[in-house]
């Protein structure tokens, strides 16, 4: 198309089908903008000022519950508890296992060699679906 002189390419993608679909329904989405602002501007919240002085809170709380747990968690202070048949909760990020029995745990040297790891070995009931999938 660009060897053609008389034929511009930007010209033949705004006359494109597809980009006709994309412009004529600009005028739909922006009066759905105005309306869903139109709403939003009429959510009146009592006590604004306390709910926000709340969320904070909440915000400082989990922050802080983050960095309790972060200290608990390090092998100093854990390592004693790993006893065989104790029962510890399996939680990473969002995913939650539920309960399990630790079996043993191990200390072992990480990839680069620079700092110990602990490999805990834990007894969990998994489903017959996640074992299709491991």
């Amino acid at each position: 198309l660009l060897r053609v002189e008389e034929i511009n390419p930007e010209y033949m993608l705004e006359r494109s089908f597809y980009q006709f679909q994309n412009n004529s329904t600009i005028p739909s989405l922006e009066e759905k903008v105005k309306i869903l602002e139109k709403q939003r501007d009429a959510v009146i919240i009592d006590k604004e000022e306390s709910v926000t002085n709340y969320y904070r809170i909440r915000q400082q709380l989990a922050k802080l519950d983050s960095q309790i747990q972060q200290y608990i968690t390090k092998p100093k202070y854990i390592v004693p508890f790993l006893q065989p048949g104790r029962l510890i909760k399996i939680v990473h990020e969002a995913d939650d296992f539920g309960w399990g029995a630790v079996v043993n745990y191990q200390k072992k040297l990480n990839q680069k060699g620079t700092d110990f790891v602990y490999v805990v070995e834990v007894l969990l009931r998994c489903s017959t679906e996640s074992c299709k999938t491991a």
